[in-house]
């Protein structure tokens, strides 16, 4: 088991700390971070052997973009320059981008682990509980993506997919169920990662999809 927080490399987040020894003192009862990587130089104040996993950027309503639906887009986002802005493209290579950039950064602070949201929902489907689309849907666009940004035979850390925000163990589908934007009675497609590391749960292990695949089984 590992014990970590969450941190990224943004300044703001960074310079409530004021050097390397500083940060040690945070981490006291901690093994590491989990670091939301924006590209800034965070060797002034966290050692890389300290960076355990990489939490991937995670635009929380991005299947209307993959599937070329700017309508829907437009009425999440407000403008459909708002929409560019956004997902920093203008059509679904962009997602498949960020993925790659984001997996490239785990790739060189060598973490053990990325961590990836795959679950898609609107402000006003969290407030009904309504969604406009199926698990199914959100997993095989999801798997879409993955497999476009990486071959099967890539190496590397270990891909963990969360489903939301509140993650309960894989296969506990009574549980699951109407708790989570991916939820109808689906087994996880992986766990939040802080939580695995955080609370006991082993990695690899567990249902889910997690990357790299054996003998191509995620695709």
């Amino acid at each position: 088991m590992k014990t970590q927080f969450n941190i990224t490399s943004m300044k703001w987040d960074l310079e409530r700390y004021t050097s390397v020894e500083d940060f040690a003192t945070a981490l006291e009862g901690f093994d590491g971070v989990e670091l939301m990587d924006y590209g800034d130089d965070i060797s002034p104040i966290i050692p890389e052997e300290k960076v355990i996993g990489i939490h991937m950027r995670c635009p929380y309503h991005w299947l209307d973009f993959w599937n070329g639906d700017m309508e829907r887009g437009i009425r999440e986002y407000g403008s459909e320059k708002q929409v560019y802005e956004n997902f920093g493209g203008t059509d679904r290579q962009a997602l498949v981008d960020a993925f790659l950039q984001d997996w490239n950064r785990a790739l060189l602070h060598q973490a053990e682990y990325a961590v990836y949201h795959i679950s898609d929902v609107t402000c006003m489907e969290c407030l009904t509980g309504e969604y406009a689309h199926t698990d199914e849907e959100v997993i095989d666009a999801a798997c879409e993506l993955i497999n476009q940004a990486l071959p099967a035979t890539a190496e590397g850390p270990w891909l963990l997919l969360a489903s939301g925000t509140d993650v309960y163990p894989a296969g506990d589908d009574q549980t699951a169920a109407g708790r989570n934007s991916l939820s109808e009675n689906r087994i996880y497609a992986g766990h939040r990662s802080s939580d695995a590391y955080g609370s006991g749960a082993e990695l690899p292990g567990g249902g889910g999809l997690i990357y790299p695949p054996v003998s191509g089984s995620a695709r």
